[in-house]
């Protein structure tokens, strides 16, 4: 395969999905392909990738835009950790396909990234791995409680209501929608979850033909069984507690699910277990937490090394998120020997192997989770979970995934 992919991804460094994107174009390149990556430049550097709007005129035009949108979604938004974002924000991304000239453009998360409308200039051929639903709702990056996008947005329950059917998701929801009809024969679909795809399809907006399923893949050298290598958290020593894990980069978004593990930590023998968890959170919640049971926040973590660390010392890992398109945490603590509990839905019912490498919840509500805790608290099935793991690090790997794009890659 000779062929240059550029990777276009409207994240930062930091964000959950860059990680992806550049470890898939690292992997592509130890096998002798040419790919790049492009992200937004935020304060941290990385010389691994390339930052968009290096122009200074592109920064200045973009950092305008961002402003008047941040401002505009401040005041509609009802609650301001729900992710929502109009499509007004632009980078110099075709200025650099035009200036690249590549094979194939792979766009990972599009908001803040390019003009909708522009999409038909595009002459390579298109991939869109679909990080979230935002490219197919009227501006939500998760339709929360919500399936007005299978229609027509419009009074989105998310946003304000100022009197008007028509708001922010009609329009949006009306733009994307002629866009993709416009490009359908061009855009290849990769979606990470079954469900998702299963979603997707029954929308009839994209060519059938054009939809594939390929899970999002992490590096098994970098999350691992060793659970020797805990140092870093004496306090395991000093408590027999058994440690239930939680986290993500942003657990304050309505569908990382924290009102399931504030109703868990009412309802659990805080006398068998604490709570840990890492990424972003309020104090607020923080404090209602702490009140039920003993717990310790970790914080945003960015250093691999000691998040694998954090996964090894932990007994069972929480992922109470409703809807999600992968759940890059579920692999990570697999890898690492700990099993995860989570609703049975999405990527959690294609990764979990259920009653040996975690526990599939039925039930959207804390008692089941318990369940499922519980469960691995009274059953020790270390060797079975060892086992299933392994499985898991031969499906999954960066280096397994990679080979799935590339065949993608060859097909269009």
């Amino acid at each position: 395969m000779k062929k240059f992919i550029l990777h276009l991804s409207g994240t930062f460094l930091k964000d959950g999905a860059t990680s992806s994107v550049i470890n898939l174009s690292e992997t592509l390149n130890t096998r002798g392909i040419k790919s790049t990556v492009y992200i937004l430049k935020s304060r941290e550097f990385s010389d691994k990738i390339n930052f968009f709007n290096e122009p200074f005129l592109f920064k200045i035009r973009f950092y305008f835009l961002s402003k008047i949108e941040n401002f505009l979604l401040r005041i509609i938004k009802k609650n301001k950790h729900f992710a929502f974002f109009n499509n007004i924000i632009k980078t110099n991304s075709l200025d650099i396909i035009k200036n690249l000239n590549p094979d194939i453009i792979h766009f990972h998360w599009i908001p803040r990234l390019l003009d909708l409308n522009k999409i038909s200039d595009i002459k390579s051929k298109i991939v869109i791995t679909m990080r979230d639903y935002w490219f197919i709702t009227g501006g939500c990056n998760y339709p929360v409680n919500c399936k007005k996008y299978k229609l027509n947005c419009g009074k989105c329950p998310h946003l304000k209501n100022i009197g008007f059917e028509k708001d922010f998701s009609y329009y949006n929801l009306k733009k994307k929608r002629e866009n993709i009809r416009k490009n359908k024969n061009n855009i290849n679909l990769v979606v990470p979850n079954i469900e998702m795809g299963n979603e997707i399809k029954k929308l009839k907006l994209f060519n059938p033909k054009k939809i594939f399923y390929i899970p999002n893949g992490i590096n098994k050298n970098k999350f691992y069984i060793n659970k020797k290598n805990i140092s870093d958290f004496k306090f395991k020593s000093k408590n027999k507690k058994k440690i239930i894990l939680f986290g993500a980069q942003n657990l304050n978004q309505e569908w990382k699910g924290l009102k399931y593990i504030i109703e868990l930590s009412k309802i659990i023998n805080n006398s068998k277990f604490l709570f840990m968890s890492f990424g972003f959170i309020e104090n607020e919640i923080k404090n209602k937490i702490k009140k039920n049971i003993e717990y310790i926040d970790l914080g945003y973590i960015s250093n691999e090394d000691k998040l694998r660390n954090i996964y090894n010392t932990a007994d069972y890992f929480v992922f109470p998120s409703t809807i999600e398109t992968f759940g890059k945490v579920i692999l990570e603590s697999i890898f690492c020997g700990t099993p995860v509990i989570a609703f049975n839905s999405y990527a959690a019912k294609d990764i979990i192997t259920h009653k040996i490498d975690g526990y599939l919840v039925s039930q959207q509500n804390a008692k089941a989770i318990l369940k499922g805790i519980e469960f691995f608290y009274k059953n020790k099935h270390n060797k079975n979970l060892i086992k299933e793991s392994k499985k898991k690090i031969k499906n999954f790997d960066i280096d397994e995934i990679s080979k799935k794009y590339i065949r993608l890659y060859n097909r269009i």
